[in-house]
């Protein structure tokens, strides 16, 4: 430690007069300014008076006065003391003695404001090994004092008779500690830690939740959080029932440069019950697993999985884990390359619905997909290429195999009127083969096995007629489209299988496609014209309005649209599409669709969001008529509405109902609300939905959270 102990001293010496001292070269050399300093050779001591400031390494002591003892080795500092860490702590105290490293010693009156604004106090404390802080009789709290009535108590604090803060393991550690609310003590633990401000992950207890549901009784969850390093960590959560018993949850996380990991899973075993849900003498193991990873394995190359299973129908709506009605699990392998795309995947589904037949479910396996998109030559035109393999596999019922390829040559052109025409001309060729019994429900049946096969070519021609007029700050658009199609009719044979093609929306996303149907299984054909106009108005400042029109008529029927799908007669119903989002204090979206036999509304879709964050209102409506019987989408009216609103700076209150219009019921209803401040996290919330679903009944749930800033 001589070097130190030189420096200073040469710099005490030095500053007679106010000045810097600054020797350089020395990587633990300190460094002193002041405005007056003392030299008593009798005593061996030097003192540094008025704005005194040693550096020393990733320390700052600053103080009225600091006077140094070269025999003992001390610094003694008093008046406005204060000790800056490198992490961003800042020590306060009356009296400091520590030896020259600013390492060890001893403070009285001692204050800290840690990194995060974090306040440590107490009546005297030592620091010990440079890292290490102890404190006697100090007190711990996350909150600001009010700033109106400062020595009102704070919201809530942590007193303990011993207070340790180590920086090296960055943990504050209590013995003897007293939870205060308001200067009133609510809780005493004999030992308690928690990370330092500076820790952003460390294993440990998460905040509690604490609620009531009609399926489940009274309720508790106390995560758990497991750090297992810096890129991966667990959480496990008990949730303890009264009705159903515990349930053991968790979660696995883990990242890496170029990609990523997320497995969930819940495990209980719960009693028996009929489809009444009445108990049963016996026991059962219910559970579930979610799991979804993603990473590049290869430059262009990414892979990806996703498992989603559960041991039984209703396991995930009568533990509040999920609402789904189908779980899909699929693993992909896909490349990126130029103006290509490969993909290749497999499906497994489990339909959760009363009615779905497991056995029905199909195994898709390999689902392969290949895409390319050629060059334009000198006069614009490209080709592109699309290649699809399919099998599916089931337990009980039809395999079926498809293999097809579609090849297309596009030609745009833009005339110097400014319309814009593009001709596309394609040729598509299925071959199937079809083994096993009776096909899905909402199919064409057959009778025996088959292999069969067919080539569809295509003509469309599409014209666009933008006009644009600027008028102050805003750019108007006018589009006519018109759109004549044209392909064999009879594509869909009894033979060829539809798996991929049993439901399908017409509307202003579709009005223009010249295939309707989502899938390869069902091709629309005949002769066909597209025709409609769009307007739209774009602001300079990024808001935009926009409608659109539009509607088909085909000159021959097609019976692979049912019936009231809005396709299924030589002119189709009109569509139109409004857009109006002219900030983001608005949005309005409105989709409807119009029978063109009698003007009756087949589907009409509103939604509507307005206001700024502090009251925010959502409102939705849907009103959808009954669509292809064969596969039972029956009519439905819901209407959907959310409000939230931020009442001062820590207030926040949500609201949301979700009503079913058709039979004038309930879906679902829910209420929020939620406090935030600087140090205190506080959230009730209280549900009630209205699914009935086999042992799953109408509950309502009552969930209330506590978190403490640091505490958890």
């Amino acid at each position: 430690m001589r070097g130190p102990r030189l420096a200073l001293a040469a710099a005490l010496v030095a500053l007679a007069v106010p000045a810097v001292a600054q020797p350089g070269g020395v990587d633990n050399q300190a460094y002193l300014s002041a405005d007056e300093v003392v030299w008593d050779k009798a005593l061996d001591t030097i003192a540094a008076k008025g704005n005194v400031e040693i550096a020393h390494m990733t320390r700052v002591l600053r103080a009225d006065s600091v006077s140094y003892n070269q025999r003992a080795d001390r610094v003694v500092a008093s008046g406005n003391v204060s000790v800056v860490e490198a992490t961003g702590d800042v020590v306060f105290a009356e009296y400091v003695e520590l030896d020259l490293e600013l390492r060890n010693g001893f403070v009285s009156g001692v204050k800290a404001l840690l990194a995060d604004r974090s306040r440590l106090a107490a009546v005297e404390g030592r620091r010990v090994d440079g890292n290490r802080f102890v404190l006697k009789r100090g007190v711990f709290s996350p909150c600001a004092p009010c700033a109106d009535n400062p020595d009102r108590p704070l919201k809530w604090q942590v007193k303990a008779l011993t207070v340790v803060h180590d920086e090296a393991e960055k943990i504050i550690e209590y013995k003897d500690a007293w939870l205060e609310v308001f200067g009133v003590p609510v809780a005493y633990v004999p030992y308690l830690y928690h990370p330092d401000p500076s820790v952003h992950r460390k294993t440990g207890l998460l905040p509690p939740s604490y609620g009531h549901s009609s399926n489940l009784g009274y309720k508790l969850e106390v995560p758990v959080f497991v750090e297992l390093g810096p890129d991966r960590d667990m959480t496990v959560t008990p949730l303890m029932t009264t009705k159903e018993g515990p349930v053991v949850k968790g979660e696995y996380r883990q990242v890496w440069t170029n990609g990523l990991l997320d497995a969930k899973a819940s495990l209980t075993q719960a009693d028996e019950r009929d489809q009444y849900n009445q108990r049963l003498p016996g026991q059962e193991m219910r559970g579930h697993v979610a799991l979804r990873g993603t990473g590049d394995v290869a430059p262009y190359t990414r892979a990806g999985l996703q498992i989603e299973r559960s041991t039984d129908d209703t396991y995930l709506k009568k533990y509040e884990l999920g609402s789904q009605n189908t779980l899909i699990s699929r693993a992909y392998l896909e490349n990126f390359r130029g103006r290509d795309y490969a993909a290749v995947q497999t499906y497994a589904f489990q339909g959760l619905r009363k009615d779905d037949e497991p056995g029905q479910s199909p195994w898709v396996f390999p689902m392969v997909d290949w895409a390319h998109i050629g060059e334009p030559n000198r006069h614009g035109a490209r080709t592109e290429v699309d290649m699809s393999a399919v099998a599916l596999t089931r337990l009980d019922g039809r395999d079926s195999r498809r293999a097809t390829a579609v090849g297309k040559w596009v030609l745009p052109y833009t005339a110097s009127t400014g319309d814009v025409h593009t001709l596309t001309a394609s040729l598509r060729g299925d071959a199937y083969s079809v083994v096993g019994g009776d096909p899905p429900r909402g199919t064409a049946r057959r009778e025996e096995d088959a292999t069969t096969g067919r080539l569809v070519p295509e003509l469309v021609y599409d014209w666009r007629m933008p006009f644009v007029r600027p008028e102050g700050t805003v750019r108007q658009m006018f589009e006519p489209i018109g759109q004549l199609v044209t392909s064999p009719n009879g594509a869909n044979g009894r033979r060829i299988p539809n798996e991929d093609s049993l439901s399908f929306e017409f509307d202003d996303t579709s009005v223009f496609s010249p295939n309707r149907f989502p899938g390869y299984d069902r091709i629309e054909g005949g002769t066909r014209a597209n025709y409609g106009v769009k307007g739209s108005v774009y602001g300079m400042s990024g808001g935009y309005s926009s409608l659109l029109v539009g509607q088909s008529y085909r000159f021959h029927a097609d019976e692979s649209f049912g019936p009231r799908s809005g396709l299924d007669s030589n002119r189709s119903d009109v569509v139109s599409g409004l857009r109006i989002v002219p900030s983001d204090y608005l949005q309005y979206f409105h989709r409807i669709r119009i029978a063109h036999e009698d003007g009756d509304i087949r589907r009409n879709e509103s939604y509507l969001t307005i206001g700024p964050k502090e009251l925010r209102v959502t409102l939705g409506y849907a009103a959808l008529d009954r669509e292809a019987p064969s596969i039972g989408l029956d009519a439905r009216e819901e209407f959907f509405a959310n409000v939230s609103a931020r009442i001062g700076d820590a207030w926040r209150i949500t609201a949301q109902t979700r009503q079913d219009l058709e039979h004038d019921t309930a879906i679902k209803n829910g209420l929020a609300v939620i406090y935030q401040d600087e140090c205190t996290t506080l959230s009730w919330s209280l549900m009630r939905d209205y699914t009935r679903d086999r042992d799953v009944q109408p509950s309502t749930s009552l969930v209330f959270r506590i978190r403490l800033r640091n505490l958890g």
